[in-house]
């Protein structure tokens, strides 16, 4: 089976901004929050087992939940932020054919 069927199959869990968002937010989270290498899109393109290396490789709506999460960490709106995640988490793939 390969890795994209087996993406599509199971969501992606971003452990990582999940337990951040568990504490207060910070400058360090918005500082993460706004690197596409460090926010929810960079871990879940660290999940798929990618480099990233363009935001023009991602798809738009990728591209649109990240700006989101990015802006709902920086409004320090948790709930939000946690509804984007999940979005991000069911995405088939985040990157472009």
């Amino acid at each position: 089976m390969s890795q994209k069927t087996i993406l599509k199959k199971k969501n992606i869990q971003l452990n990582d901004w999940r337990n951040l968002l568990q504490q207060p937010i910070t400058d360090t989270h918005q500082g993460l929050a706004g690197s596409w290498e460090s926010c929810a899109i960079g871990e879940r393109v660290k999940k798929e087992g990618r480099i990233f290396t363009n935001e023009k490789d991602l798809t738009l709506e990728s591209r649109c939940l990240g700006y989101d999460f990015y802006f709902a960490i920086r409004k320090e709106k948790i709930e939000r932020a946690l509804e984007i995640l999940e979005k991000i988490e069911i995405l088939p793939t985040v990157w472009r054919r």
